[in-house]
């Protein structure tokens, strides 16, 4: 009998060294809980609507990562859109000078 060939798994591109799947697997965990956050999350927290979501993935400005059957996003991008999203338009901000000056 032929031995397969192992499948090799980097955890990150500069390593050298290809680490057993189970290791790699671990170490994805543990960076997708540093960095990422959950849409189950984002929507219980009402912090985004789903269709919001789906406009943002549309648009490719959140790129979801799937981890154990489950949607992520990287925390700092959400956090970028969320700013933007707070920050009043130029329509608002005409309104606001308007009433300032009267």
């Amino acid at each position: 009998m032929r031995r397969k060939n192992k499948a090799q798994y980097y955890i990150r591109e500069y390593f050298d060294r290809p680490v057993s799947k189970r290791e790699f697997l671990q170490n994805k965990d543990k960076e997708v809980k540093k960095s990422c956050v959950s849409q189950k999350y984002l929507l219980a927290t009402k912090t985004l609507s789903r269709g919001k979501i789906k406009a943002y993935e549309r648009r490719e400005i959140l790129v979801p990562i799937w981890h154990k059957r489950r949607k992520y996003f990287i925390t700092e991008t959400v956090m970028n859109q969320l700013k933007i999203d707070a920050r009043p338009t130029e329509r608002i901000q005409q309104l606001g000078l308007f009433r300032n000056n009267l």
